[in-house]
């Protein structure tokens, strides 16, 4: 029995082991973005078993933040990703297991509601995710974008104090819902999460774009914060990196 072709990188002895397979869509997509191969493209975002599991058949689920590096790298939507690797569910939310930020009715024009606080090395149980935070300043929706997806977050500790110090508030965009690609020098509000998911943090970055990965910094004048966290590369097997909003704005109170 003639074994099938499959992607290799380890001369063609290696074309022999286990069937490797990836939709036709999915390859023009690599090919469109001129990367040579999925193990080209899963060496890019710095995450070499990023496709393992997917290619020898074994799971038809990747991961959230590696769903949302592949598309960073290929120029292309999480949806459109997505649909080219064939995956089972009907939106880039649910193909990638990540859960949408609940929404709430919001007028065109209405005062934004308050849902998270934000702190880099504050980590939270799941349940106790979404706090109840006081009220925010009175900012608006931004008509360029759906009102039911944008909200306020409140600024903790001294991780993007060059920025946003400590009491600030950001205006955010839900990431999902406008189909965000990262681009260089965006804020961005992120998620990580360890013990799969049953702890969440959640904090503000600064997007970096190196060649063709994607770094999440810090800004701040503490020298504790001197590093960045890699998007779709996680630094081991619990360690879950994902943009969860857009930053549109910041707020600063006169008065506390």
């Amino acid at each position: 029995m003639r074994a099938e072709p499959v992607e290799s990188t380890f001369g063609p002895m290696a074309r022999t082991r286990s069937k490797s397979h990836y939709p036709q869509a999915f390859l023009d997509m690599l090919a469109d973005a001129k990367i040579a191969s999925p193990h080209a493209l899963a060496a890019a975002i710095g995450n070499p078993d990023a496709l393992r599991n997917y290619a020898r058949g074994r799971s038809r689920s990747i991961r959230a933040d590696t769903l949302q590096a592949i598309a960073t790298q290929l120029g292309r939507s999480m949806d459109e990703v997505s649909a080219a690797l064939e995956l089972p569910h009907s939106t880039a939310a649910e193909r990638a297991g990540v859960q949408p930020t609940p929404r709430l009715p919001v007028r065109a024009g209405a005062i934004l509601p308050v849902r998270f606080s934000v702190q880099a090395g504050a980590w939270h149980e799941r349940d106790d995710h979404v706090q109840v935070a006081p009220k925010g300043p009175p900012v608006s929706a931004d008509p360029a974008y759906p009102a039911e997806a944008q909200w306020l977050e409140r600024v903790m500790g001294d991780s993007m104090d060059l920025f946003y110090p400590e009491g600030s508030w950001v205006h955010v965009v839900d990431a999902i819902a406008i189909g965000y690609l990262p681009r260089d020098e965006d804020f961005v509000t992120i998620e990580r999460k360890r013990e799969q998911g049953g702890l969440i943090e959640r904090s503000l970055k600064q997007v970096a774009i190196r060649g063709r990965k994607v770094e999440l910094w810090p800004r701040s004048r503490n020298p504790r914060w001197d590093g960045p966290l890699p998007l779709g590369a996680p630094r081991d097997e619990e360690d879950e990196v994902r943009i969860a909003a857009l930053v549109l704005g910041g707020y600063l109170p006169t008065r506390r």
